[in-house]
């Protein structure tokens, strides 16, 4: 339809009819109509690389945490993660066991495709009972920030939590929306100037 039928077509209905067909008209034009999908998942990490610096007089008072994590176990609910492993690079700013984190998650395909989120949230002691000064629970957001091969123009993001469950390790839950949007046209249009 060429804009000028539009407009009229746009001219003989209401304005809420208007809009609608307005909006389907540029959404297809465009060619980024695409359906969020629900996500959620979980894994455990085990840290691989592990440096605590002490910041000041005592490493238990105010404490930067680096750590290099692998997914030793992992469950999605999307099927575009099948064949995926999971690595994650996290840095905590602590002061007593609370503070900031903030990182970066890469979903890895078998075929080497990429997609990088990145996570920023809080770290905190569990309050529980009977729980020890090394028990620590992480809560916070996520945003897909970019991606490869089938991973590329994903978009999304989300929230996540969960808690230490050792020294070395700890689990996470995480949930949120992700869309796969169509690859623009890499080809211009060809220019009508002389």
């Amino acid at each position: 339809m060429s804009i000028t039928k539009l407009g009229q077509t746009l001219l003989l209905r209401s304005l809420a009819q208007s809009i609608v067909i307005a909006v389907v008209w540029m959404a297809l034009l465009d060619g980024t109509a695409s359906a969020a999908e629900k996500i959620t998942g979980r894994a455990t990490f085990s840290m691989t690389h592990l440096v605590t610096i002490p910041v000041g007089v005592s490493s238990a008072e105010h404490t930067l945490l680096h750590t290099m994590d692998q997914a030793s176990q992992f469950d999605l609910s999307s099927d575009l993660f099948a064949d995926c492993s999971i690595e994650r690079t996290t840095t905590c700013d602590m002061v007593h066991g609370r503070g900031t984190c903030f990182g970066y998650q890469t979903m890895i395909s078998s075929d080497g495709d990429r997609l990088v989120t990145k996570y920023s949230g809080i770290i905190q002691p569990d309050t529980g009972v009977d729980k020890k000064p090394t028990d620590l629970i992480v809560h916070g957001t996520w945003v897909v920030i970019n991606g490869s091969g089938k991973f590329a123009n994903v978009h999304g993001g989300g929230t996540y939590r969960g808690r230490y469950t050792s020294a070395q390790q700890y689990a996470l839950e995480w949930s949120g929306e992700i869309e796969q949007r169509p690859r623009a046209n890499a080809t211009a249009p060809p220019s009508r100037e002389r």
